[in-house]
C-alpha cells in the first residue's frame, strides 16, 4: 500500500494533503487495510516526503499507534544540480537576463527553456523595429498570447520589461463624447463614469449644454466601462487634441469595493490628473442613505481602500459611506438623468 499512497501524493497537485482524501481515495480503487495505510503514512514523514500539520489533529482511532494527522504537507525536496548546468543558466544567456534563480529550479527551467531561448535570441540581435505585443509575441513564440497572457510575469521575474522586447501595448479605446467646442480648449474638464446608463443620462445632457455640476464645467466624458479603464486610459492621449490640452479628471462611478477602487486605482496610475466627483457620491449618499441594497456579487471589503476614498468625502456623509461600502452598495444609476438634471447649474 506504500507505493499508491505515495503515488497518491506525487499525483496530488496541492502542498497540503487531507488524509481522508489519501484513504478514500485507496478504498476506492482496491482493497484497503487502515493498519497497512498508517503504517504507510508514518514511513513517509519518516522519510521525509510529508510532514504532519500539527494544528490540523489527529484522528480518534481506537490505537494510539494507528492515530494519523488529519492533514499532510508535501516537503519540498531540494533537487541537486549539476555545475554544468550552473554554468549554462550563469554564462549563456544576455546580461539583461537575470535568471540565477533557475539554479535551484531545473524543472521549471526546462519548463521555460524555450522562452528563455527565444528572449536571448531577440536581445542578441540588431533589431531596432517596435512592434505591438502581440506582434512581437508571435514572431518570437508562434503565439500571439503569450506575452500578455503568460510572458509578463516571466519578464518580470527576469527583470525585463516589454521595451527590452521593442513592442508595446496597445489599449482598446473608450467610447467618449465631447462638446462641440472642446477643441478650442487650453483647460479641459474630464468626467469618467463607471457604467453605460449613466454614460448615456451625461451625454443626452451634455448635448443640451447642461455640463456644469458643483462648479465643475465638464467638456469630455468618458464611458469607463468598469474596471476596463485602469487599462484604457491611456488611449487618451491617441484622441487628437489631447496632448495640448491641460487635463483635469473626475471619477463617478458605484459606492461598493470594486468602484471605489477603479477611482483610487486610476489616482494612482497618474495617466492624468484625478480625483472622485465627490458631489455625486454625496448626492448618492444624501438620497439613499437608508436604502440598503445586498451586492449581487461577491467583493472584498478593504478598509484602508475605504478610508483613503471617505477622506475624499464631507464629514456628515463618512459614517452613511461606511455602513454601506462594508456589506452594501449604491449603484451609480440611483443618480438618474432626472436627479442629475436638477442639480446642474445652468449658464
Amino acid at each position: 500500500m506504500y507505493k499508491e499512497v505515495l503515488e497518491f501524493i506525487n499525483n496530488h497537485r496541492k502542498v497540503y494533503i487531507d488524509t481522508w482524501d489519501i484513504q478514500s481515495s485507496l478504498q476506492i480503487n482496491g482493497d484497503f487495510v487502515y493498519s497497512h495505510f498508517a503504517g504507510s503514512i508514518k514511513r513517509l514523514v519518516e522519510e521525509d516526503i510529508i510532514e504532519p500539520v500539527i494544528s490540523s489533529g489527529e484522528s480518534h482511532h481506537h490505537r494510539q499507534e494507528l492515530r494519523l494527522y488529519k492533514r499532510y504537507r508535501k516537503v519540498k525536496v531540494q533537487e541537486v544540480v549539476s555545475e554544468a548546468y550552473k554554468k549554462e543558466i550563469l554564462t549563456m544567456y544576455h546580461v539583461k537576463m537575470k535568471v540565477s534563480f533557475y539554479i535551484q529550479q531545473p524543472k521549471q527551467y526546462a519548463e521555460d527553456h524555450h522562452f528563455l531561448i527565444k528572449i536571448n535570441q531577440f536581445l542578441n540581435s540588431d533589431s531596432q523595429d517596435w512592434l505591438t505585443v502581440n506582434e512581437r509575441s508571435f514572431q518570437l513564440f508562434q503565439d500571439e498570447k503569450w506575452l500578455s497572457l503568460n510572458g509578463m510575469s516571466l519578464l518580470k521575474k527576469m527583470g525585463l520589461s516589454l521595451s527590452d522586447l521593442r513592442c508595446s501595448q496597445i489599449f482598446e479605446p473608450f467610447f467618449y463624447f465631447a462638446v462641440p467646442y472642446w477643441k478650442e480648449l487650453t483647460q479641459s474638464n474630464v468626467l469618467i463614469v463607471e457604467n453605460k446608463d449613466t454614460y448615456g443620462s451625461f451625454k443626452e445632457l451634455f448635448k443640451e449644454g447642461i455640463t456644469t455640476f458643483a462648479g465643475v464645467k465638464f467638456d469630455f466624458l468618458i464611458y469607463g466601462e468598469g474596471e476596463k479603464i485602469i487599462r484604457s486610459i491611456e488611449s487618451i492621449w491617441d484622441i487628437n487634441g489631447t496632448d495640448s490640452k491641460d487635463i483635469q479628471g473626475y471619477y463617478f462611478g458605484d459606492i461598493d469595493p470594486i468602484g471605489i477602487e477603479i477611482c483610487l486605482s486610476l489616482m494612482r496610475k497618474n495617466e492624468i490628473s484625478l480625483e472622485p466627483m465627490a458631489a455625486f457620491y454625496e448626492e448618492l449618499l444624501s438620497i439613499y442613505k437608508n436604502t440598503r441594497l445586498k451586492r449581487k456579487k461577491k467583493q472584498k471589503y478593504k478598509v484602508d481602500i475605504a478610508e483613503e476614498f471617505a477622506s475624499y468625502l464631507t464629514d456628515s456623509l463618512r459614517d452613511d459611506f461606511f455602513e454601506i461600502i462594508q456589506e452594501h452598495y449604491l449603484p451609480q444609476e440611483g443618480l438618474n438623468k432626472s436627479v442629475l438634471r436638477s442639480m446642474a447649474e445652468r449658464a
